[in-house]
């Protein structure tokens, strides 16, 4: 967004992933009932509604202390006695980030006006985490409906599968089969000239 040349005013402040992200988690609740909630959240936020509140703090130092630590996901009863699923993948400082949260006297002036918090950050310091919580009910719905899925397909995949090597099986076995059967008939019967046994299908 800063690269395309916009000019960063209040107006298109909101264009900036991390404010149009909270004011997208900030509506999910109006549109999807399940419990699911998503959000970039910051132990230094600019706006209150992204300040990572105890569990998501305690990842933060978790990734602070074990930066080759790429995500978290673990399961937690929330305040309701729910069993959530916590996910949450680190926020690092790059150097674009800088422009906006390096020294505030760099800072664009929109940024400047508006806030006052979240400077003099550092590249490859931790800026926050993308915080992801989903129902465990909502889970294993999912995964139950997967499961069968693929229990069917794998089931009529198997079974066609059967099929074919029944075909080849009756058409290259049982014919060499019928012939010698055939044959030992004449033999025994003297019924007639013993035929020619075909070769080619016997070995084929």
């Amino acid at each position: 967004f800063l690269e395309s040349g916009i000019e960063l005013t209040d107006k298109t402040v909101g264009f900036l992933p991390a404010v149009a992200l909270a004011k997208i988690s900030k509506e999910l609740k109006h549109w999807n009932a399940s419990g699911t909630s998503f959000n970039n959240v910051s132990d230094r936020p600019r706006n209150v509604n992204q300040r990572a509140d105890k569990r998501e703090l305690e990842i933060m130092e978790r990734f602070r202390r074990n930066p080759k630590l790429d995500r978290v996901a673990e399961l937690y009863i929330d305040d309701q006695g729910r069993e959530m699923l916590q996910y949450a993948k680190p926020v690092w400082v790059e150097k674009y980030c800088l422009k906006c949260h390096g020294p505030k006297s760099g800072a664009p002036s929109a940024i400047r006006a508006r806030y006052d918090t979240a400077y003099d950050y550092k590249v490859g310091e931790l800026r926050g985490v993308l915080s992801i919580r989903l129902p465990a009910q909502l889970m294993s719905q999912r995964a139950k409906g997967h499961f069968w899925t693929t229990l069917i397909i794998t089931s009529v995949t198997f079974l066609a599968v059967f099929v074919l090597i029944a075909l080849l099986i009756s058409h290259f076995g049982a014919r060499p089969l019928t012939l010698v059967s055939s044959a030992m008939e004449r033999v025994a019967t003297q019924s007639g000239p013993v035929p020619e046994i075909d070769r080619a299908g016997l070995n084929g």
